[in-house]
């Protein structure tokens, strides 16, 4: 039962994921301007989108069978975006009864009150890898652990500044928030500056990195390895090497789950010949700041990939801080890539698949299982060859010039220059990274003002016990289960038990304590504000809609940008001259090169330069013979020429001509004149004869029209293989027959060129405004 489960789950996750990657696909591309040009093609999408919503709700209302869960509904895509929240609650208390049941069925239940190990018995094995709660916390075994209350702000943990353009306790010295108190009042008020703020402000690339050079090849993955460093031997072995480079690149693995802060697991460093993993979950994690006499050093380029977090973990944790860093997810905005993960970028330059199931994965197992170890020394060995490529495109970019690049150096400046603070808990307004304003805003739910207040209170309740036991408030009373109570108000033991689905000692022995924060908040809340009211005078609304405006206008700036490097390259391909221009047309072969330049005319300036073909203009001088207009040459026998082949007497100079005269056979006019200065092969002429012969001679006209139609057919499809068209002495299509098309099986030329053929095949535009005016006759749009 097992295997054939085992099965069913690889053929369901590579089926997601194959549908995931062809949706992702689908929306980087300009889809309503595909469902114009093919129809069919967006009758394929609408069914597959309803397929996909069929199976969705199906999924969500077999999940919920046997549980009190009420499964949303939705009929189409808006609705299901509308009520997503709702779908996301579903699922979360599915995933919280599934944990339970596994936990139940694996002993983990049981296994959590016995008391923890060791730290000689903190190996786990690979059995106990899929077990996080059977894991020690490695926090408990640092010389300082973490501070999840403190009273005062964040100060670097640095004891010496390796590189310092300014003493360290000169450069740390407090930022006072209010002049008016005294210092004895203020100590709450104090804010530490960054150590390295003027060493990055002032800090100036080393020339090389403007210079453009070929990329150095990385060692190949397979036959080389990293090396970890879990001593401070090791560490000292890998400083003195690291010294030596001239840039470096770095990336870390975090782990938040059990944590109220969370922990920086794993250090990748990586040279151009040597990569090393380090483990910066033991005891002295602190003396790895020893590390800031190479990422302080102006002489070596300190490269990441999106460090915006890396540079807020480094601080909290080891005390460590970037001078000279270049992050290449600056890079890829600038050079406009369609997209700028790491992974994109090691497929894009180094066709490497990096393995991202392991992205949120448990990095506080000890020891580390191959793959995903190997996970981890990916993102940074082949990075440094990716920032040689992009640092050429950089430049390229620019004409040779820094523009580009000294954008990416001031952006990554930037990065490295924000400062970590403690985050503290606004029990008022909700505000800040730990607050719930924002969970409310990005949640649909409407509280009455009794479950308003027990959201707040339970939120905050949960808050109080995380930073005490130290870990994740998610962790605790996951959001989904936090809106659930907030939204019944239990107001039994039973019934407060039936939300905590998952058996966690620091909840578990806290549920009276939890049961009674409930009762509290919703007595008080009688009494309390309403939401809506709350909400609509909130000090932050004004603050979350500036920052959402920003955030558009960030998104909005970043398309902009991705446009204007689209266009510049656009313009540099088309000032390329020579390569892309043709001596010869393809289309209509050397009768433009002759007549441009034996006849001297001037031919219509192309509006693209390198890419139109340049037509003659169509003027009575084009069909000169011997320099003479085709009314100067009255006297002469007019051959046929190679456009408008020759069906009428040159001397009929005052005749004019429509397409539909000349569109095929049309039904008989009562009046006919036969008459005229000249004898020609007309239609309505040739209709007008048949009218007056016999039945039988009808016929073996036509019958003799048709046998010569499908000679010359035959004839064509035994010739056309291997052989280019001869557009000189095709027929006009002027005069084209109505029988004359291509052939079926070879797509080739039959007879004459047919303007209307292809345009039968082609796929359907949108839909006239107006119907067209009956007759023989076609109007191409552009």
């Amino acid at each position: 039962m097992t295997g054939e489960f085992d099965k069913l789950e690889r053929a369901l996750t590579a089926s997601l994921l194959q549908t995931t990657k062809c949706v992702g696909q689908l929306a980087s591309e300009d889809i309503n301007f595909v469902r114009t040009a093919d129809p069919e093609l967006g009758k394929a999408l609408d069914k597959q989108k309803s397929r996909l919503l069929t199976t969705v709700r199906r999924l969500v209302r077999t999940g919920v069978l046997g549980t009190d869960l009420a499964a949303p509904s939705f009929s189409t895509a808006e609705e299901l975006e509308d009520g997503w929240g709702a779908l996301v609650d579903v699922i979360d208390n599915l995933l919280e009864k599934v944990d339970k049941c596994l936990d139940d069925h694996t002993g983990a239940t049981k296994a959590q009150n016995v008391p923890e190990a060791s730290t000689e018995d903190s190996k786990v094995t690979s059995a106990q890898h899929r077990k996080v709660e059977n894991i020690v916390k490695p926090q408990k075994q640092f010389a300082n652990p973490p501070r999840n209350n403190p009273s005062t702000p964040f100060k670097p943990l640095l004891h010496t500044k390796p590189h310092a353009l300014l003493s360290l306790q000169e450069s740390i010295e407090p930022e006072m928030q209010d002049d008016s108190k005294t210092d004895n009042d203020r100590t709450s008020d104090r804010s530490f500056r960054h150590p390295y703020e003027l060493e990055i402000r002032k800090y100036r690339y080393p020339s090389k990195i403007y210079g453009n050079r070929a990329p150095i090849e990385p060692l190949p993955f397979e036959s080389t390895i990293a090396t970890w460093v879990d001593t401070m031997d090791k560490v000292h072995e890998m400083l003195a090497e690291l010294k030596q480079a001239e840039e470096i690149a770095i990336d870390l693995e975090h782990h938040e789950n059990r944590t109220y802060i969370g922990l920086v697991s794993l250090m990748q460093i990586s040279t151009r010949n040597k990569d090393w993993i380090v483990d910066t979950l033991k005891p002295w994690r602190e003396e790895l700041q020893i590390l800031n006499e190479v990422l302080a050093d102006p002489n070596i380029v300190k490269v990441f990939h999106g460090a915006q977090m890396d540079v807020i973990w480094l601080q909290r944790d080891l005390g460590l801080y970037l001078v000279g860093l270049f992050d290449t997810y600056h890079a890829s905005r600038s050079l406009g890539y369609p997209k700028h993960s790491l992974a994109f970028l090691l497929k894009k330059f180094v066709n490497f698949d990096a393995q991202k199931q392991y992205q949120m994965a448990d990095w506080r197992i000890r020891p580390l299982s191959e793959e995903m170890f190997n996970y981890a020394r990916a993102d940074t060995h082949f990075l440094l060859y990716v920032y040689d490529n992009m640092k050429n495109e950089l430049l390229a970019k620019a004409n040779g010039g820094p523009a580009l690049i000294d954008d990416v150096l001031e952006e990554s400046k930037k990065v490295a220059l924000q400062r970590y603070e403690w985050p503290v808990y606004d029990s008022n307004f909700g505000l800040g990274e730990r607050g719930w304003y924002y969970m409310l805003v990005k949640t649909p739910a409407v509280f009455s003002k009794e479950q308003f207040a027990v959201f707040r209170a339970v939120h905050r309740w949960r808050d109080q016990i995380a930073r005490k036991d130290d870990e994740s408030p998610a962790y605790l009373v996951s959001t989904a289960t936090l809106f659930n109570i907030a939204r019944d108000m239990p107001s039994t033991l039973p019934a407060l038990q039936a939300h905590l689905t998952r058996k966690i000692d620091s909840i578990s022995s806290r549920v009276s304590e939890l049961l009674k924060v409930v009762q509290e908040a919703k007595l008080d809340g009688s009494n309390g504000p309403e939401m809506n009211d709350f909400m609509a005078n909130h000090p932050g609304l004004a603050d979350y809609q500036a920052k959402r405006a920003a955030r558009k206008e960030g998104y909005r700036a970043a398309a902009q940008q991705d446009q204007s490097v689209a266009d510049v390259a656009k313009q540099e391909l088309l000032s390329i001259s020579g390569d892309l221009k043709i001596e010869q047309s393809l289309f209509w072969g050397s009768t433009v090169h002759g007549y441009e330049h034996e006849q001297g005319l001037q031919t219509p300036k192309p509006l693209i330069a390198g890419f139109q073909v340049p037509l003659p203009n169509l003027s009575a001088e084009v069909f000169a013979i011997n320099g003479e207009t085709v009314e100067e040459s009255s006297n002469h026998s007019l051959p046929e020429h190679a456009y408008i082949k020759k069906t009428r007497d040159s001397s009929d100079d005052e005749d004019v001509f429509t397409l539909k005269e000349h569109g095929g056979p049309r039904r008989p006019k009562t009046k006919v004149n036969l008459t005229g200065p000249h004898e020609r092969i007309d239609n309505t002429e040739a209709d007008f004869e048949l009218l007056n012969i016999g039945k039988d001679e009808k016929r073996r006209r036509k019958a003799e029209k048709k046998k010569s139609r499908r000679e010359q057919k035959l004839n064509q499809k035994a010739n056309i293989d291997g052989q280019a068209f001869d557009y000189a002495n095709a027929s006009t299509v002027l005069y084209a027959n109505k029988h004359d098309s291509l052939d079926s099986r070879t797509r080739g030329p039959v007879v004459n060129v047919n303007p209307y053929a292809k345009s039968l095949d082609a796929p359907k535009g949108l839909p006239k405004k107006k119907k067209d005016i009956q007759g023989r006759s076609a109007t191409f749009k552009s």
